[in-house]
């Protein structure tokens, strides 16, 4: 389900939650994530149970806020905070407005990769893979609702330093609506 509402902070908010369960895992992209650009029948067939492990396992939630932004030649201003990044500034240059989102496919899909790092570590990597390429499948659905697909920009990509991460995930209140926590390296 997704619900809508207006806040003071931003334009728009969108909480999606595990009401969106079922879009095609891409596993050629999985099995890339796992460094096999071309599988044998094995492989395949270990990607395909993976496939319906990891579904069985996601939920999937997201959070999205729509910003008026102001772009600088190397600062992005989103109102809640500015953001020094040239490669950002030029990835938003002629950009009014951006969707700004947390996406997660749930808890369950890290706990089937421990639980097979113990047993199987080669279902543990395909199963990571797997959780990659639905996390990204996911990802591209909510930036299909609010502009075009596969564009995005995060944290760590070109000269946008991840000091910005807990920033972002707070202004979301990511934790609130999607369960998502950064370690102490501001990974998620």
């Amino acid at each position: 389900s997704v619900t809508h509402y207006k806040t003071m902070s931003c334009i728009d908010t969108y909480v999606f939650d595990s009401g969106v369960k079922k879009f095609e895992i891409d596993r050629k992209q999985a099995l890339q994530f796992a460094r096999c650009p071309v599988a044998d029948e094995q492989t395949e067939l270990l990607c395909s149970r993976c496939v319906n492990e990891v579904e069985a396992a996601a939920n999937y939630k997201a959070v999205v806020k729509i910003y008026d932004i102001a772009v600088g030649e190397s600062e992005v201003d989103f109102g809640f905070i500015k953001m020094q990044s040239r490669s950002l500034a030029k990835f938003l240059c002629g950009y009014k407005q951006v969707a700004i989102f947390a996406a997660t496919a749930g808890i369950g899909i890290d706990r089937l990769i421990n639980k097979y790092s113990r047993i199987a570590p080669s279902k543990s990597l395909m199963i990571s893979a797997v959780g990659s390429s639905a996390i990204e499948c996911f990802c591209d659905t909510i930036t299909e609702k609010f502009g075009p697909k596969n564009r995005r920009f995060s944290p760590g990509y070109g000269d946008l330093d991840l000091k910005y991460q807990p920033l972002i995930l707070n202004e979301l209140s990511a934790l609130k609506h999607t369960g998502i926590t950064l370690l102490e390296n501001l990974m998620m």
